[in-house]
C-alpha cells in the first residue's frame, strides 16, 4: 500500500495537478446505480430472511453475504475509480466526481458498522421483529448505505450539463438514487407501514388497546404516503421529471415492502392500486411542468396521498373479501389528513415568493 501511494505521489509530482473535480461520467453514474440498487436489494432480503425465520443466531448467514457481498463491489469500484483519478494528476480529496466523495466516506461508514454489527450480535444475538430496525449497528448501516447509494444523485444534481437535465437516461440514476432512500427508509420503518398488516383495517377490531389499535392503522397509511411525496417534491425542485416517475418509485418500493413482509403472492396485487395512484400523480406532475403554475404541483401533493391510502382501503378490502372496521371519521379523515401533509409540503419544497420590502 505505501509502495502504491509514493508511486502515486510521484506520479502526480511530475505532472500538474488538477483542480477541480474529474467531469461527471454517465457512465460511472449508471455503474453505481446498479450497485446501488444491489446493496438495497441485498438490506430487502436480509430483511425477508428475518420475517420468514430464515436465519439463526449467527452473523455468518447467506442473507448478509449477499448484502455485503454488495457492499464490498460498490466500494471497491469506487476505490479503484479513486485511484485511477488520482493517477491522472487529480488531488486525493478531489478525485472522484462531484458527489461521489461521500459515498467513498460511506463505504468507510458502512465498513465499521459491519464490524459493530458483528460485535452486536456476538454480544446480544440476533434482533428479532422491530428490534432489527432499531438496532444501532444497523442505523449506523442505514447511514452508510445512503451516502453510497445517492452519490449517483449527488453526481447529476451538481451537473448543469443542457443535455442531462430531462428524459429517463439523463435522470435514470438520480431517480433511482432518491427511490433507494424512499426503499431504506422505508424498510426501517416498516412497524409503520401497511404492507405488514391488514389487521389494522379489514375484519373485526384486534383486541387490545384502542387507541394503540386505531393509531398504529392511521400511521401505517401515513407513512407511506407522506415519504413519497418528500422524495417527489424533492426531485422536482431540481428537474423536470419523466412521466411515469412517481408511478416507478412508488410501485418499486411497495412491492419491496410487500415482499419484506409476503404472505400470500395475492398481496401483490396491490401494486395495481399504487400504479393508478402513481399515475394520477405523474398526469398532474406533467400538467405543472407543461404550465408552470405551482397549484398544479400543490394539487398533485394533496391528491397522491389521498389517493394512495383511500386506494389501498379499497384494495384491502377486495382482497381479504372483508370490510373496514373503521367508521367513517377515520377512513374518510385518514386520507384527508395524508393529503393535506402533502400540500403542506408542497410549500417547503415551493414556498411562495417572498416580496421585496420598500425601504
Amino acid at each position: 500500500m505505501a509502495s502504491v501511494t509514493r508511486s502515486l505521489d510521484k506520479s502526480q509530482s511530475t505532472q500538474q495537478v488538477k483542480t477541480g473535480h474529474p467531469p461527471r461520467s454517465l457512465a460511472f453514474d449508471y455503474q453505481m446505480m446498479v450497485l446501488g440498487a444491489f446493496i438495497v436489494l441485498g438490506a430487502f432480503l436480509d430483511g425477508w430472511a428475518h420475517n420468514h425465520g430464515k436465519v439463526d443466531d449467527s452473523f455468518f448467514t447467506p442473507w448478509h453475504g449477499i448484502l455485503y457481498g454488495g457492499y464490498a463491489i460498490a466500494g471497491l469500484r469506487l476505490v479503484l475509480k479513486h485511484f485511477s483519478n488520482v493517477g491522472r494528476g487529480y488531488r486525493w480529496s478531489r478525485a472522484l466526481p462531484k458527489g461521489y466523495m461521500l459515498s467513498l466516506m460511506g463505504v468507510g461508514v458502512f465498513g465499521i458498522a459491519g464490524v459493530a454489527d458483528m460485535l452486536w450480535h456476538t454480544a446480544f444475538g440476533i434482533e428479532e421483529n422491530i428490534e432489527a430496525l432499531l438496532s444501532p449497528s444497523h442505523i449506523s448501516l442505514l447511514i452508510g448505505a445512503l451516502l453510497i447509494v445517492t452519490g449517483p444523485l449527488r453526481a447529476a444534481w451538481a451537473d448543469a450539463s443542457p443535455d442531462l437535465q430531462s428524459g429517463w437516461r439523463a435522470l435514470a440514476p438520480a431517480i433511482l438514487g432518491a427511490t433507494g432512500v424512499y426503499a431504506m427508509l422505508s424498510f426501517f420503518m416498516a412497524y409503520g407501514y401497511f404492507t405488514e398488516d391488514f389487521s389494522y383495517l379489514v375484519g373485526s377490531r384486534p383486541g387490545g388497546w384502542r387507541q394503540m389499535i386505531d393509531a398504529m392503522g392511521v400511521v401505517a397509511l401515513l407513512v407511506p404516503s407522506i415519504l413519497l411525496v418528500a422524495h417527489v417534491l424533492f426531485l422536482r425542485r431540481r428537474w423536470r421529471l419523466p412521466f411515469g416517475t412517481v408511478t416507478f418509485m412508488l410501485c418499486a418500493v411497495i412491492a419491496l415492502m410487500t415482499w419484506f413482509s409476503l404472505n400470500s403472492p395475492q398481496e401483490f396485487l396491490v401494486l395495481i392500486p399504487m400504479a393508478i395512484a402513481g399515475l394520477i400523480a405523474d398526469v398532474l406532475l406533467a400538467r405543472f411542468g407543461s404550465t408552470k403554475n405551482v397549484d398544479w404541483l400543490r394539487l398533485m401533493a394533496f391528491v397522491t396521498p389521498f389517493a394512495v391510502v383511500i386506494l389501498f382501503m379499497v384494495f384491502a378490502q377486495q382482497l381479504s373479501g372483508q370490510q373496514l372496521w373503521w367508521k367513517i371519521h377515520m377512513w374518510l379523515g385518514t386520507p384527508v389528513l395524508a393529503g393535506v401533509l402533502g400540500f403542506l409540503l408542497s410549500f417547503v419544497a415551493f414556498p411562495p415568493v417572498v416580496p421585496s420590502i420598500a425601504d
